[in-house]
């Protein structure tokens, strides 16, 4: 159809005629396509083995005004995405709160978008000079996602066998934010630190994983460890942080210290709000040193669920049994 239409001399652009026709949605439908099929030869094989797809989309995307709402919704090959960003007007690829933008829509789709994506929408200017804490906080989100996916042993559906391989190449950007300057502990627009929105994306990533529509919440029985969340954050984000040359006992002081310390109880009551069948212990607070082994998480099991048999026990006792301590008639 694309060929026909083309070959007709229509526009593809966003803007003309044909937008107003039977044909309004065809741009979008060809890239979606475009994304689609090769993000399945592309998880299939690693590549379009035809040609066909290359071809179809360096015939295609060309001709089309690429609106940046594509941009934000993009679920393909990074070959594509590149494609795309040719046919963005130069002027705004220059503005890195356009770049960073394109960026966090991306990132919170981890489980399909790889990170040389987000590499490509954040580009070397931005990695090279970040004037924000944001590429940091979207980098650090996605990596708490793919977190979840190694714990609990999920693959992947953005091309990558491992998880273990993408959670690499998501610290290969974290590591070039970190080098060229931009701060840990920065708070981006709901106040959370990198650290905070790793926790934030374990979650998303580790409800991903876990809901089965057809099957009902309390009786999912895919759980999380506490234990498990301090070995992930040691093995996963603070070894290769020291990795990266950066103090690991300041980094935690630093934490502490920031305005937005404050939200790490609130972040987890959201966890046990919305899915306490996943995590009911409270979280309380957290160790931290110079190395990844001195990192410690605390939790508390909330005893507000067991204050009802307690009080029925003293308050009924059993036959002749009595509490320990209470009042006997």
């Amino acid at each position: 159809m694309c060929k026909f239409l083309m070959s007709q001399g229509v526009s593809l652009a966003e803007d003309s005629q044909i937008c107003n026709g039977p044909f309004k949605y065809l741009i979008g439908a060809s890239i979606d396509y475009l994304a689609s099929a090769a993000s399945e030869n592309y998880v299939a094989q690693g590549k379009d083995p035809t040609g066909d797809l290359e071809s179809l989309a360096n015939m295609v995307i060309p001709k089309c005004e690429v609106s940046l709402n594509t941009l934000k919704h993009f679920s393909g090959p990074s070959w594509l995405f590149s494609l795309l960003l040719k046919n963005i007007d130069p002027l705004l690829m220059e503005e890195a709160a356009f770049r960073t933008s394109i960026a966090r829509h991306l990132s919170w789709r981890p489980c399909l978008v790889t990170p040389e994506i987000i590499r490509l929408a954040l580009g070397e200017k931005v990695l090279k000079n970040p004037t924000t804490g944001s590429p940091l906080h979207y980098v650090a989100h996605a990596v708490g996602f793919t977190f979840a996916y190694v714990a609990l042993g999920s693959p992947l559906k953005n091309g990558y066998l491992s998880p273990a391989d993408c959670l690499s190449d998501w610290f290969s950007i974290a590591q070039d934010l970190v080098i060229h300057g931009i701060g840990l502990n920065g708070l981006d627009l709901y106040q959370e630190t990198p650290l905070q929105q790793l926790f934030w994306g374990i979650y998303i990533g580790f409800l991903s994983v876990t809901i089965d529509p057809t099957e009902s919440m309390p009786d999912n029985p895919r759980k999380i460890e506490m234990s498990q969340l301090t070995v992930l954050l040691r093995n996963y984000w603070l070894t290769p942080l020291k990795s990266f040359g950066v103090d690991l006992a300041k980094y935690g002081e630093e934490e502490k210290r920031t305005p937005g310390s404050g939200n790490w109880k609130a972040l987890f009551n959201r966890w046990t709000f919305r899915i306490g069948f996943v995590l009911i212990p409270s979280f309380m607070g957290y160790q931290f040193g110079p190395e990844p082994d001195d990192w410690v998480l605390y939790w508390n099991e909330p005893t507000d669920r067991f204050a009802g048999e307690f009080w029925k026990m003293i308050e009924q006792g059993k036959g002749d049994e009595v509490m320990p301590g209470t009042w006997v008639d």
